[in-house]
């Protein structure tokens, strides 16, 4: 798969859909309907029209969590049964290496709530690399095993 100049194998399984500026990879396991559309556990190669727009509705921010979205989001597992408690501190921030160049890399633990009662169910950790020259943000809600050797071992040109 090549976005944006990096090109990635996609392992075994994994299928590959969207435009030029929003890929999303699903990973093959089940996907889950939502009021929002189809929901599929993978992770998102996003260009700079989805960038710009990363952090409710502004540029992506490293130091926030990516929340594409004004309003409350809901969290992977069920975006409809449960809302996201958005962290202010990331659990783990570095660089991590995509395709060969450094890249900017944060881990954030999000907790989720019952969205009609407010208690709290589960969590999930959504992590985030972003090559700001190279214009690309890649997002994992779903901890998407052996994400990072495909990535570290990507190649630009």
């Amino acid at each position: 798969l090549t976005f944006r100049h990096l090109t990635i194998r996609l392992a075994k399984g994994w299928r590959a859909g969207g435009g030029v500026d929003h890929v999303e990879v699903a990973t093959g396991r089940a996907c889950r309907r939502s009021a929002g559309g189809v929901d599929c556990p993978g992770f998102l190669l996003l260009g700079p029209t989805q960038i710009a727009i990363a952090s409710e509705l502004a540029p992506f921010d490293p130091d926030k969590v990516w929340h594409p979205g004004a309003g409350v989001e809901g969290c992977p597992g069920d975006r409809d049964g449960l809302a996201e408690v958005t962290p202010t501190v990331p659990t783990r921030q570095s660089t991590a290496k995509v395709g060969g160049k450094d890249a900017v890399y944060r881990e954030w633990r999000i907790d989720c709530v019952d969205a009609r009662t407010g208690k709290p169910r589960t969590s999930y950790t959504q992590r985030v690399w972003y090559l700001k020259r190279s214009g690309i943000l890649v997002v994992d809600e779903w901890s998407t095993p052996a994400l990072e050797a495909v990535l570290a071992a990507g190649r630009f040109g």
